[in-house]
């Protein structure tokens, strides 16, 4: 991210999370922090920040990352995943199926919002 001159901005407790597997938490923060640096690399016209929220509520662990967009991202309604922005889409949007499946994994939910010049991902994953 400093190479790429993106701020990140981070509030994280790592506690909530070790009931989960390391290969499972590497996956999913890697894949989301991949996704939201690859896209701020081709917009020059979006703020150069990375936002990560980890924390316990309640019974859940919420992780939430938002990146700024200068134009929306297209969710699918259908699927709730939000599409790639590649021209070769048959084989690119697998890290966000990856996010996906990790959190389901765990009885999780994970929402993709893309409105207000912020993208947004949050992960609601039950504590067991």
């Amino acid at each position: 991210m400093k190479a790429e001159g993106i701020e990140f901005r981070s509030n994280i407790n790592a506690e909530p999370l070790g009931f989960m597997h390391g290969t499972d938490i590497y996956s999913f923060l890697s894949n989301l922090l991949s996704n939201a640096i690859e896209y701020l690399k081709t917009d020059e016209n979006a703020e150069r920040y990375i936002a990560l929220d980890i924390v316990k509520s309640g019974e859940m662990v919420k992780i939430r990352q938002e990146n700024a967009v200068s134009a929306p991202i297209t969710v699918d309604r259908e699927s709730g995943l939000p599409q790639t922005t590649k021209a070769d889409r048959e084989n690119h949007g697998f890290g966000v199926k990856s996010m996906t499946e990790v959190v389901s994994k765990y009885g999780g939910n994970i929402l993709f919002d893309s409105k207000g010049g912020k993208f947004t991902v949050v992960a609601l994953i039950p504590i067991p």
